[in-house]
């Protein structure tokens, strides 16, 4: 577990569930960075939960479903989640 995650990058853990709100600047800033993270999960076979709100928050969830429980990948796509929004971030 990489707590700088929770105490540097405000992810905050629910239970057995990671969770991060993500705000653009606009709705195709929003879809680009979900493709970017989409093409991220494919690689990893981990998929998140995202729902987005008002066209511009995407609230993010991680879980691994077949443990029912938080494991290494979803710290890892945690990580790389984050890596991605470097770029759409101010």
């Amino acid at each position: 577990m990489d707590k700088s995650l929770i105490t540097e990058k405000s992810w905050v853990c629910e239970g057995e569930v990671l969770k991060k709100s993500f705000v653009f600047e606009s709705q195709t800033q929003l879809a680009l960075f979900l493709l970017e993270i989409t093409k991220v999960a494919d690689k990893m076979q981990h998929h998140p939960d995202c729902d987005i709100r008002k066209c511009s928050q995407l609230h993010i969830s991680l879980t691994t479903h077949d443990a029912q429980k938080l494991t290494t990948l979803d710290w890892t796509l945690a990580k790389r989640i984050e890596e991605c929004f470097k770029n759409y971030s101010a």
